[in-house]
C-alpha cells in the first residue's frame, strides 16, 4: 500500500492484518514458547491467527494462548 493510501487509514476496520508467517515462526520454535499473550481491537480483520480451545493452532498442535483484557478508555 502506497503511503499516500495509509494517511487515509482511521480505524481497525480500514486494516486486514495477516499473521500467516507469524503463526508459521511460532511454530517452528514452539518447544521453546510457553504461551502467547495478546490482545485485539474487535474490528480488526486478522488473518492467519487461528484459535481454538487449545491455543493457537499451529503445525503439531498449538500453543496456549492468553487473551488480554480490553483497555479502558483513557488508557
Amino acid at each position: 500500500m502506497p503511503f499516500e493510501e495509509t494517511a487515509k487509514l482511521r480505524s481497525p476496520d480500514d486494516y486486514n492484518l495477516d499473521l500467516t508467517k507469524l503463526c508459521e515462526k511460532l511454530g517452528d520454535c514452539k518447544d521453546k514458547i510457553l504461551r502467547v499473550h495478546f490482545w485485539k481491537h474487535e474490528d480488526l480483520r486478522v488473518k492467519g491467527w487461528d484459535t481454538d480451545d487449545k491455543g493457537l493452532k499451529v503445525d503439531d498442535g498449538g500453543l496456549p494462548v492468553v487473551m488480554l483484557p480490553e483497555t479502558k478508555e483513557g488508557d
